[in-house]
């Protein structure tokens, strides 16, 4: 795997996107299914997602889901490195990011102490942040969130299969 950019030398890197209002519609009417199936038009080749994604490595293979963390009976994720996937990434789709209390991603190098790594809060609606996996040596996890709604689009992308 050859990555095009060195924009991941601290092992993420984030973007704002302006997604189309669609997304923001669905939203609003906990409408998931159509959530799912507009942002697979994005994630799809030569479309918004994809190509910001595709600035960083040649996309082969893409997976995703949306990620729904609520406060109300939310657990603590445990340290993972995404096994055999080259690159991860997530798009906040959290309407009222100021308004969540916990849900930081966490992030480190493998060989890191437990106490060594950076924390990204949940980011602003719109925010695309692309994260090296354990093929560069990485690991992450996301902190429970104790208060609010976190909603994300989490996919991993392999550009040999």
């Amino acid at each position: 795997m050859k990555l095009k950019t060195n924009k991941l030398n601290s092992g993420f890197y984030q973007k704002r996107l302006n997604l189309p209002k669609e997304v923001e519609s669905f939203l609003v009417l906990d409408d998931y299914k159509s959530l799912d199936s507009f942002l697979r038009n994005l994630l799809s080749e030569n479309n918004l997602i994809f190509n910001e994604l595709s600035e960083f490595i040649e996309i082969k293979n893409l997976e995703f889901l949306i990620a729904i963390r609520d406060g109300s009976d939310d657990e603590e994720g445990i340290w993972h490195d995404d096994g055999s996937r080259e690159l991860a990434f997530t798009l906040s789709l959290t309407l009222k990011s100021d308004d969540i209390i916990g849900g930081n991603l966490l992030l480190r190098k493998k060989s890191s102490p437990e106490s060594s790594f950076v924390s990204l809060p949940t980011p602003k609606y719109g925010t695309l942040t692309i994260m090296c996996t354990g093929k560069q040596g990485f690991e992450h996890r996301v902190q429970r969130v104790t208060k609010g709604k976190r909603v994300i689009c989490a996919g991993w992308i392999n550009s040999d299969r």
